[in-house]
């Protein structure tokens, strides 16, 4: 029988973190662009790029594919309990209204294959400094890349710094991320 203990303190971790408020998101959200710039400028090889579109509490990233325009840049899709990330090459107007809320591609654009990906940006609702993620709690991000172990693309959390923990309780199908960006630094690990 699993430990229920780890799922409860994700819970009230995540009720915790819907109370937590970044006073100038989109100044935050620049900045975080800024420091994701300097990493692809660092790693030419990550030429095909998943991404998200915001949600409430995450960093907007919509402005860098505009500077990488020589990179492919893919947007997830959700359907049903199934993720699937397809190419978007003008956010504005390919980006539509799904699942919760989400700003989703069309799933008529070109889908890519999870093992195609040089490099994943992911969301979450907080992470720790060593790659701890908390998800919000379907499990899309861990089912998406659970048929790559042991060599997924490389995973980095993006997020403000006050969604910064010190610890997070993990379970065997978490996946640890690579690095972690937020508006203040850049995660060494890479």
């Amino acid at each position: 029988m699993p430990n229920p203990i780890p799922s409860a303190n994700k819970d009230l971790l995540r009720r915790q973190c819907r109370r937590i408020s970044v006073p100038d998101s989109h100044l935050a959200s620049l900045r975080i662009v800024d420091n994701l710039t300097h990493l692809l400028q660092a790693h030419p090889e990550w030429q095909r790029i998943a991404l998200f579109a915001a949600l409430p509490r995450e960093p907007d990233l919509l402005t860098l594919p505009a500077l990488f325009p020589e990179r492919a840049f893919f947007y997830p899709r959700v359907t049903g309990q199934e993720m699937t990330f397809h190419r978007v090459t003008d956010a504005e107007t390919q980006l539509l209204s799904g699942a919760w809320g989400l700003r989703e591609p069309s799933p008529s654009l070109p889908e890519i294959l999870p093992q195609d990906l040089d490099l994943i940006l992911c969301p979450g609702m907080a992470f720790t400094r060593a790659g701890k993620r908390l998800g919000k709690g379907g499990g899309f991000y861990d089912r998406y890349l659970a048929p790559l172990q042991p060599t997924p693309p490389c995973c980095i959390g993006v997020t403000f710094a006050a969604f910064l923990l010190d610890d997070i309780p993990t379970e065997t199908h978490d996946f640890m991320m690579n690095a972690i960006v937020c508006e203040n630094a850049l995660s060494p690990r890479i």
